[in-house]
């Protein structure tokens, strides 16, 4: 998927979580390109297959909402997984798989307008934001493949795409700035190129993004600098702080503590770095 700088085009953004990775004996994923229709609202569909006992995934801060579908057996539960500021365990109780959508940063309000509770230790039941819902439960009980589910979830999502209106106009636009510029972009920027107040911008974001401009920025240097540790384990923090927009490793130590509970350097130096999150926070589905 080619990179595009344009604001209010679909930005190259590609959430890191790797405890949905590390979950399951089975972990499947399908990124979205922006080119297809829901491309420019959704990163990524994905599943894991699972035994039927208790587990607990550790998930970090991504910017992202997130629909999950969870099959236990018997019936399929759906909830709204609004997004967090800090590591939180996710329980999920004896499920078959869980399938996920994510949704790009403030992409939930072409969906739906309801304003989510942000960093809440319960889930949104679906069926209270999202309409007609409970149509596609049926068939996703019956669907024996991801192939399958995703053709279902697709359908319906694809559905529901409301109409383009000013808010969500804006809201694109803004998004898009922060993740095509890495988090580069100050809110001072946003407010000067769409007329809006600094003030609104920050209240819109809070709600439906769950995150303050300033807030997603962090988030989105952080998950890129992640990821790049992730893959390139020998290069020095001082560079990669510079490489994504902090001022040095210090800085980049303060966003790391702050959104993982953990230094740069732990996680760097730790492979199973993830399952050294501490959090008092939880989220049961």
């Amino acid at each position: 998927m080619k990179e595009r700088s344009k604001a209010g085009a679909p930005a190259v953004y590609e959430p890191f979580q790797s405890g949905y990775h590390h979950a399951g004996s089975a972990y499947t994923a399908m990124p979205l390109s922006g080119d297809c229709r829901l491309g420019k609202y959704i990163s990524e569909f994905f599943e894991v297959q699972r035994s039927r006992d208790d587990r607990v995934l550790h998930i970090i801060p991504d910017g992202c909402n997130d629909l999950i579908i969870a099959f236990d057996g018997d019936r399929v539960l759906s909830h709204i997984s609004p997004s967090i500021s800090e590591p939180y365990q996710f329980n999920f109780q004896r499920m078959e798989w869980i399938f996920g959508v994510r949704f790009l940063p403030g992409a939930t309000y072409t969906f739906f307008r309801d304003i989510l509770k942000y960093d809440s230790v319960k889930a949104v039941e679906a069926e209270l934001v999202l309409s007609n819902i409970a149509s596609i439960e049926a068939p996703l009980c019956e669907s024996m493949s991801f192939a399958k589910r995703f053709e279902i979830v697709t359908a319906y999502l694809e559905g529901k795409v409301g109409d383009y209106d000013g808010t969500e106009r804006l809201l694109n636009y803004c998004v898009n700035r922060i993740l095509a510029s890495d988090g580069g972009v100050a809110v001072e920027s946003l407010a000067q190129d769409t007329g809006y107040s600094s003030r609104y911008l920050r209240q819109l974001f809070t709600q439906y993004v769950g995150h303050s401009p300033k807030s997603l920025a962090s988030i989105v240097r952080v998950q890129k600098a992640l990821r790049y540790l992730e893959e390139h384990p020998d290069e020095p923090l001082s560079q990669t702080a510079l490489q994504f927009g902090f001022s040095d490793q210090s800085h980049m130590n303060r966003e790391f503590k702050r959104y993982l509970h953990l230094t740069s350097g732990a996680v760097k130096e730790d492979q199973n770095w993830l399952l050294r999150l501490q959090t008092d926070s939880t989220r049961s589905f």
